[in-house]
């Protein structure tokens, strides 16, 4: 059996030192748990959210967020897309295997989903974001090689260009607008393994520094949005089998970092 599969070791009792009880638990602050966890306090839903970077130096990965018909968008002066014309291109670039639910719910509100998430800052102090590749090239017509394309990039400072705000900052601002809500976060926390009851998650035990350990109670459930996978050889082995299968001998997986 994979590492990976064989349960962590359950923590003596005697060593957790704090136990907070909540209705939802969300693991990881990144840009998808974040959003939950000011989802939740916004909708009056008492939540917790854990992060394993200290407050100090919490940053996030990337500086775009690809999305469409947004208020920002408008207010730069790029077309509004027709969703779905937005959803009909997703859906044959996937072979139809994506969840069109899922699709279709992205093509519909991605947009005001962005404004939400960028509604700290107005749109004069979003003027060092910029969108990738727009205006268009006057040749380009949407179209390459049969595959259509839509300008929505908004890219925002800390790797290609300089100003304000990073998108470290943009969820920094979300973080701070959930614990007004309610929320309450704990950084420097790994979480260590989920709580069940039956077949149902009730919690999760996390390590804080000092080897001290919390136990948190989430009577409605745990949202893990902790990343992916692709910086475990034996998980991308075992759940992307069929990538290995186009490589050509002495080729590797090259997966994130983390």
């Amino acid at each position: 059996m994979s590492s990976w599969r064989t349960p962590p070791a359950r923590v003596d009792e005697s060593r957790i030192t704090e136990t907070i009880d909540t209705q939802t638990a969300v693991v990881g602050l990144g840009f998808s748990g974040t959003a939950a966890l000011r989802a939740l306090a916004e909708l009056g839903v008492p939540a917790v959210g854990i992060e394993q970077m200290q407050q100090g130096r919490f940053a996030t990965y990337g500086c775009d967020i690809g999305h469409i018909n947004s208020k920002f968008l408008a207010s730069r002066g790029v077309p509004r897309v027709d969703p779905i014309d937005f959803f009909n291109e997703m859906m044959r670039r996937s072979g139809n295997k994506a969840n069109p639910g899922l699709i279709m719910r992205f093509a519909q509100r991605c947009g005001d989903a962005f404004d939400w998430y960028t509604d700290s800052y107005d749109a004069e102090a979003l003027s060092d974001v910029h969108v990738t590749y727009f205006p268009c090239g006057k040749y380009f017509d949407g179209e390459i090689s049969g595959y259509r394309y839509w300008p929505g990039t908004a890219e925002f400072p800390g790797i290609w260009t300089k100003g304000e705000p990073s998108l470290t900052q943009v969820t920094q601002a979300n973080q701070e607008k959930a614990r007004q809500a309610g929320a309450r976060t704990i950084f420097g926390a790994e979480a260590l393994y989920p709580e069940l009851d039956g077949g149902r998650v009730t919690g999760l035990v996390a390590r804080l520094k000092d080897e001290c350990y919390v136990r948190i109670r989430a009577s409605r459930g745990v949202i893990l949005a902790a990343g992916d996978f692709g910086g475990n050889p034996e998980m991308r082995q075992e759940l992307c089998s069929d990538v290995y299968e186009l490589f050509e001998p002495g080729d590797h997986f090259s997966g994130s970092g983390r």
